[in-house]
């Protein structure tokens, strides 16, 4: 899993790429967000405010 979140190509990580697709499919909520990237990805274990810096970044 920390391999897949800093792709050596320059490309986004695998949490930004999740974010991104619930962003689209599912609700830009951040509280709903974070439900379903923790369903998802849970592996990474980040808390509320580790996802929100990359809600943030993914949102600008």
């Amino acid at each position: 899993a920390h391999v897949d979140r800093f792709p050596k190509d320059g490309t986004k990580g695998r949490p930004e790429k999740v974010i991104e697709d619930i962003i689209t499919h599912i609700s830009t909520d951040f509280t709903e967000v974070f439900k379903e990237f923790w369903s998802r990805e849970s592996i990474y274990g980040f808390g509320d405010s580790q996802l929100k810096s990359l809600y943030d970044k993914v949102m600008q």
